[in-house]
């Protein structure tokens, strides 16, 4: 299944689920919904990648509007409620907020939302990885698949194992905190882009508008 496929077929959340799973099943994993019962796990995704089996504890969000911090909690309670030894995933057919997003890296919950989507396209599209930047987690190993790079895919699933010192910690705090910046300029880089578009369609409907009225003056 190609990522391009995702959303056309699509038509509420149960197919989002289906479609995500059978995604996922496209590309080697081990992908089952979970059913009603899920305790905020829609699909539980697991995939070996030499002698180590990766979880990914998934919960998929096929909405109209934007995302808030609501879906992070559930699926990080969820993946605990699971056990805990595997990775929670959001995946959502549309945007996630920049608040939401810096609460979901501060509590691990990783994120596929549109901006991933399409960059995701763009990999399978050119069967290569575009972005050089490394992508973590269920998403590396995806950009990994697309791209047909299993050296990616390795460095997409590295953890690190040491309980950092006190100066690691305020390390990563300090690294928590540019990132959090990061996403907001992400946003706004977003939103711009977004303004620009509604921007081009108000001009094309003013000129629609103006021709209309040259035609029947």
């Amino acid at each position: 299944m190609e990522v391009y496929e995702i959303f056309p077929s699509c038509k509420s959340g149960a197919d989002f689920e289906y479609t995500v799973t059978n995604f996922l099943q496209s590309l080697g994993f081990n992908a089952n919904r979970t059913g009603k019962d899920d305790g905020g796990i829609d699909i539980v995704a697991k995939k070996r990648i030499q002698e180590t089996e990766y979880t990914f504890y998934i919960q998929c969000k096929y909405f109209n509007t934007t995302l808030g911090k609501h879906p992070i909690q559930e699926v990080y309670a969820g993946a605990n409620y699971y056990g805990g030894n595997g990775q929670p995933v959001v995946i959502t057919n549309n945007r996630v907020t920049a608040d939401a997003r810096v609460y979901a890296k501060r509590l691990g919950v990783e994120i596929i939302a549109d901006p991933e989507w399409t960059e995701l396209r763009q990999v399978f599209q050119a069967k290569k990885v575009i972005n050089p930047n490394v992508h973590h987690g269920l998403m590396g190993i995806i950009v990994g698949a697309g791209g047909r790079n299993p050296d990616y895919v390795m460095q997409a699933v590295k953890r690190e194992a040491s309980i950092p010192s006190d100066r690691e910690q305020l390390k990563l705090e300090i690294i928590n905190n540019f990132d959090a910046a990061e996403e907001y300029i992400k946003e706004a880089a977003r939103l711009q882009q977004s303004a620009a578009q509604y921007q081009q369609k108000a001009m094309t409907l003013q000129k629609e508008a103006l021709l209309k009225n040259l035609d029947y003056g």
